[in-house]
């Protein structure tokens, strides 16, 4: 019998890490997006683990402040279900994902362009 349940917690515990954990991430909705930054400031690693902070006006105007920098500005809006700036006169687009209490902006479906938490 102890043999028995230890074996399927084993067994569980496998199968849990296989598919991937016992919290998976899941992509927000367009709405969700939306009421997670407007306004909102988020703090993370950019790039090639540059740290920022970014506040996000309710006007859909934003502040990106990176570490050693000055303060840049830019716009944001949500389109269907994707968060959309413009920078520089560049739209860049990307899917959210929430993982527990951490977030990732992702590109070409899986490539992680930003990894922030709320403040």
């Amino acid at each position: 019998m102890k043999k028995t349940l230890i074996g399927g917690c084993v067994s569980l515990l496998a199968l849990s890490l296989l598919s991937g954990g016992v919290s998976a991430a899941t992509l927000l909705t367009g709405a969700e997006i939306q009421a997670l930054l407007a306004g909102k400031t988020v703090a993370g690693i950019a790039g090639e683990n540059i740290p920022f902070t970014k506040t996000y006006r309710a006007d859909g105007t934003f502040t990106l402040q990176v570490e050693n920098g000055e303060p840049r500005n830019g716009t944001w809006r949500v389109n269907g279900d994707q968060y959309c700036q413009i920078r520089i006169e560049i739209e860049e687009c990307y899917s959210v994902e929430k993982d527990g209490d951490t977030y990732r902006m992702l590109y070409d479906g899986d490539q992680v362009h930003t990894t922030f938490n709320l403040q």
